[in-house]
């Protein structure tokens, strides 16, 4: 049992988690909203799908780049590179509605992911004491979530009753709301250790690393989940005349904010595998459940049990990386960890859609089965690893 230690946070720390409060109310205003968008366009379900999944996907691509930068030019200036794409991509989605330049509008935009992302987390990862990193990085995930209490139904009604390019206004400007606040964040120093010659070595040193491997493969398969959910579930819903889905994202994020804040300080007095293991099933449980019910009820009952199970593997897996790597690999850890979540989430829009266009119900199997195989995965391979040689 671990030794219960009062939870600090700098100014430093506040001023990052109202900036990324900042960024994810922008992300989520166009989460669930922009799949519809793209629908009315006249386009087919895979359209809407590789939309959906593509914004994850270029974040994939342009990730590694970022961690680079990231580790040369620093945590901060990647920040203000992701709240210009932030404010800049829905700015481009107002101009034009041609697919083709919406798509390379949606890559533009997908830099804001990919850069915040691992320039906020490695920064609260050097920012956050060690023996509390699980309960400042489950604190960093609930403010993740929050937003999507309230911007997913906003989103929503911007669309419908007021329209696409308001909807992409309010986003941009909470992008140009970012910039202050980056501004006030003062980085950490780092030693030596972060020197180019070792960045050489981080990709060998990160595949053999089983801890980063596992976890990337246990987010992977719930992640696939979550971009499956944010893709179809608004037409899924919307099929059984549920119109404003976005309660269903509301619900998900109160249970995800609750499940981060107690997963990440349990993660650090208790065993962070003992948390996990359940937390697949809780996702598993979830998708069982929309493959019985066809109610508002039962699509709100669907998403507090995934959500509860989907905040502690985000939060714990992330510790688990980030404590099974020295200071000087933690951007590509952190980015090679963040690579596999949007791979799952870009999986989940594109390769899905053919299983979504065949049967909702086959594509809520498909995704129990992940959640199983997620499990397996985890139990079998995941290792707590020796505090006392994360410090770098």
């Amino acid at each position: 049992m671990g030794v219960r230690i009062p939870l600090r946070i700098s100014k430093d720390i506040m001023a990052l988690l109202a900036v990324t409060f900042l960024f994810f109310s922008s992300f989520n205003l166009l989460l669930s909203t922009f799949p519809v968008y793209i629908s009315t366009l006249g386009v087919s379900q895979r359209i809407v799908g590789l939309f959906g999944g593509m914004f994850a996907f270029a974040a994939v691509v342009q990730r590694p780049f970022l961690a680079r930068l990231t580790d040369s030019l620093g945590r901060r200036a990647v920040l203000f590179i992701s709240a210009a794409a932030t404010l800049v991509g829905p700015v481009l989605y107002m101009l034009t509605a041609d697919l083709f330049l919406l798509a390379g509008a949606r890559i533009i935009h997908a830099v804001s992911l990919a850069a915040f992302v691992v320039a906020s987390q490695t920064l609260m990862a050097d920012l956050a004491p060690e023996r509390q990193r699980g309960a400042l990085m489950g604190l960093y995930v609930v403010i993740t979530g929050l937003p999507a209490v309230m911007f997913p139904p906003l989103g929503f009604h911007l669309l419908d009753n007021v329209g696409s390019l308001w909807l992409f206004g309010a986003a941009a400007f909470l992008g140009a709301a970012m910039l202050p606040g980056i501004w006030l964040i003062a980085e950490p120093q780092r030693d030596s250790a972060d020197n180019p010659a070792e960045q050489g070595k981080v990709s060998v040193n990160l595949m053999g690393n089983t801890n980063v491997l596992v976890a990337a493969a246990g987010i992977i398969s719930v992640t696939v989940i979550f971009g499956s959910i944010i893709t179809f579930l608004p037409l899924y819903g919307r099929s059984l005349g549920i119109m404003n889905v976005g309660v269903y994202f509301t619900a998900f994020s109160l249970a995800f904010m609750a499940g981060s804040a107690v997963a990440g300080r349990l993660g650090d007095l208790y065993s962070k595998k003992a948390l996990v293991l359940p937390a697949f099933s809780l996702v598993g449980l979830g998708m069982m459940i929309l493959l019985f019910v066809q109610t508002l009820v039962g699509l709100l009952v669907s998403a507090v049990v995934t959500g509860l199970g989907f905040a502690t593997l985000q939060t714990l897996l992330l510790v688990f990386t980030v404590d099974s790597v020295p200071l000087h690999q933690r951007a590509r850890a952190i980015s090679f960890f963040n690579n596999a979540f949007d791979l799952g989430v870009s999986i989940g829009g594109i390769a899905l859609g053919v299983v979504a266009a065949i049967s909702y119900n086959l594509l809520w199997l498909v995704l129990v089965g992940l959640a199983l195989l997620g499990f397996v995965i985890n139990a079998r391979w995941l290792r707590e690893p020796q505090r006392e040689s994360q410090t770098g």
